[in-house]
């Protein structure tokens, strides 16, 4: 079977399908264009250059594999055995391109070109839909996204919807379950772009951001270390928030790598969060924490900022700024997940930081997050120290399993960390191999490839949906 994609404008450089041309028609100039009329061209360098930031921002997974590319008016779709996927990708946050906040009207479906809802009734053409960067998922999003297909008159079997989003089938077959109308359903994959971002940061090093990357020789002989936990925090979130309040109560937020800015926090008034919290039995109700992370979160306002590598926090981005000194100066990395009060399950770029800095971890993040890792074939460090709380379904529960496991590594002694790592650094080893050989593209790319054609070959399949 032979994957082909479906671009309505095919030259010089892909431009992804269904992109709003009105966003971006000041870089145009005078070209008329609109890939609603599906006019294919070639176009000129002068046309490409000037939009190349709106190309490269929206190109589509697709691209990074050896796929054959046609354009829509080839006479031959949907007449072979071949499969042709259209793929359309989410711009940023799902709400952005579905219309879901007040500065958008209209959505990602409204911009799919008229040749691509001709070629829908076609045997084997599907509509790829990518939302891989972002984890956040909902089963609200479900709701929007099959009304917005029924708009379309685009058949819901005829649409593969790509997510970063772990545990994403499992919530599309709840959300089926509630909605027992819907007899055809999409078909859903998930992808962890975050991951293969890593990769490719370990693949390019000092191109991007004069990445440095810890050598396998830090580990020859494990010396005296600075800090004894290294955490990196942006957006403070409210898990990331509790976890720096109790850091500071305990004093551990001077004496330790860790990063964060309070003019980042997404929560302004943390009395009124931690009221929130209670009354909200799904998150962390534990009333022996309550004064802990009041009382912390006072100190923690007073040091208000800390910065390890890079002073603007706010500019980092999860590809690119790897700084191998943090990761050598200290033992072991505190993960602090993008979610973890949430239904939808991510493991973003982060979890992967340290794997490619030969550092263990703690990760502060969704349930089963390292039985995900362990899927790829990473190795965890359940032998030396407590990680039932992967397995801990109760947020509120996990959260402070995962607060005293913590707690406990950060105070050993170095002493006993030497011993640690005498122990672990088979994992460290073992896991740093496991990433550099998805780093090679013929196993990526032959991964993703096969996955992909079993997907679609078994739509109603009950096996794994990761594409990679």
């Amino acid at each position: 079977m032979k994957i082909n994609v479906v671009y309505d404008f095919l030259g010089l450089d892909d431009i992804p399908n269904s992109l709003n041309f009105s966003s971006i028609i000041g870089k145009l100039g005078n070209i008329d264009i609109d890939a609603r009329n599906n006019e294919v061209r070639n176009f000129s360098d002068d046309f490409v250059i000037r939009t190349t930031d709106v190309i490269d921002t929206c190109k589509q997974f697709l691209n990074y594999i050896p796929i054959s590319k046609i354009d829509s008016n080839n006479e031959y779709i949907g007449n072979s055995d071949d499969v042709y996927l259209y793929p359309v990708k989410v711009s940023q946050l799902f709400e952005d391109s579905f219309a879901l906040n007040s500065s958008n009207t209209t959505t990602l479906l409204d911009n799919l070109s008229l040749k691509c809802k001709e070629l829908i009734t076609k045997k084997n053409f599907y509509i790829f839909i990518e939302y891989i960067w972002e984890g956040y998922f909902t089963s609200h999003y479900f709701h929007y996204l099959y009304f917005e297909l029924t708009c379309s008159k685009i058949p819901f079997d005829k649409v593969i919807f790509c997510s970063n989003t772990k545990n994403i089938k499992q919530m599309h077959q709840d959300f089926l379950e509630k909605n027992k109308f819907i007899k055809k359903s999409m078909i859903v994959s998930h992808f962890n772009a975050c991951m293969l971002g890593k990769l490719k940061d370990l693949q390019r090093k000092d191109l991007h951001h004069n990445n440095s990357f810890t050598d396998i020789s830090i580990l020859d002989n494990i010396s005296y270390r600075k800090y004894k936990t290294l955490s990196l925090n942006k957006r403070l979130r409210e898990h990331r928030l509790f976890l720096l309040a109790l850091l500071a109560d305990d004093g551990y937020i001077e004496d330790n790598n860790i990063s964060f800015d309070l003019d980042l926090s997404l929560f302004r008034d943390f009395d009124s969060l931690i009221l929130h919290n209670i009354e909200n039995k799904e998150q962390l109700t534990d009333f022996s924490l309550i004064k802990k992370l009041k009382t912390g979160y006072t100190k923690l306002y007073k040091i208000y900022k800390k910065t390890i590598d890079y002073d603007n926090i706010d500019l980092v981005e999860g590809i690119g700024y790897e700084t191998k000194k943090i990761y050598e100066e200290s033992y072991f990395s505190l993960v602090t997940e993008t979610l973890f009060f949430n239904k939808s399950e991510f493991v973003s770029e982060k979890s992967f930081k340290p794997i490619v800095h030969f550092h263990p971890f703690v990760i502060v993040g969704s349930p089963y997050t390292l039985q995900y890792l362990k899927e790829y074939g990473f190795k965890t460090f359940s032998d030396v120290w407590d990680e039932s709380y992967d397995t801990e379904l109760d947020s509120n529960k996990r959260f402070i399993k995962v607060w005293n496991l913590s707690k406990s590594l950060i105070e050993k002694s170095h002493d006993e960390w030497v011993e640690i790592y005498n122990k672990i650094k088979p994992i460290l080893i073992h896991n740093r191999n496991v990433i550099e050989n998805f780093s090679k593209n013929d196993t990526t790319e032959t991964l993703i490839m096969r996955n992909l054609k079993n997907l679609i070959l078994d739509e109603n399949s009950s096996k794994d949906n990761k594409l990679f």
